[in-house]
């Protein structure tokens, strides 16, 4: 019975959120000034209507509590053994880490778009960073219990496949780098750059740090290391 009150919990965090964001567009339909090229409708209300944002906030937040809730319920954990608990782990960090790459994301302004203000991403990184620890934390506890279960050939091959996408995500992490300073005009000690003197950590760059390149990275890394250690654990 908690269990299905928990999932109707967190339906009506979603609802309560969805509501709260119809609200937060609706106040700002009267934000008809173009700025940089496009409506800065959340920048808008937070800056006029701060209780809003804040209330926004809280909602979201209400949203990753339930469905931390929903995965830690005792049911869950009472019928499962480890590898199924440590699956459950990988999912609920999985769902997380996307949301949280997410809203980064949603957060890093445009290369085109010439502004100075503070970086918005900043409440979003440091979450984002711990829900990514949390999601790699899981994975090496699970994927060292799914190693148990193939063959030291199978294993094998799968190492060597991460070691692959590993090497692609690298590539494909460098190659944005430098495509997003050249849209910037340069690095930060660069006097012509939209970047000069803010530094690496600004509201251009949010997105190279938390992309779907640094997100392979740290999960390749973490799988190859697990299945290396397991491979010589085993061979003692």
């Amino acid at each position: 019975m908690r269990g299905f009150l928990y999932v109707i919990q967190f339906v009506f965090s979603i609802v309560i959120f969805s509501t709260i964001y119809a609200m937060a567009r609706w106040q700002a339909s009267d934000f008809t000034t173009i700025t940089n090229g496009r409506l800065d409708e959340l920048f808008y209300v937070a800056k006029h209507y701060p209780s809003t944002i804040l209330v926004l906030g809280i909602s979201f937040c209400y949203i990753l509590f339930s469905l931390f809730l929903i995965f830690n319920h005792w049911k869950w954990r009472k019928n499962l053994n480890f590898d199924q608990k440590g699956l459950s782990h990988v999912c609920l960090g999985l769902i997380l880490s996307s949301i949280s790459f997410f809203f980064v994301s949603s957060f890093t302004e445009d290369p085109y778009i010439n502004s100075r203000e503070i970086n918005h991403g900043t409440p979003f990184i440091y979450p984002t960073l711990f829900i990514f620890i949390y999601f790699l934390a899981s994975l090496a506890m699970y994927s060292y219990a799914l190693f148990k279960k193939y063959s030291r050939k199978n294993n094998r091959i799968f190492i060597f496949m991460n070691f692959l996408l590993l090497g692609i995500s690298v590539v494909g992490e460098v190659h944005l780098v430098k495509r997003r300073l050249i849209q910037l005009g340069g690095g930060p000690s660069i006097p012509t750059s939209q970047i000069f003197n803010l530094g690496w950590f600004n509201q251009y760059t949010n997105i190279l740090y938390f992309n779907i390149y640094t997100f392979l990275i740290g999960t390749c890394i973490t799988l190859m290391v697990c299945g290396i250690y397991y491979s010589f654990h085993t061979r003692k």
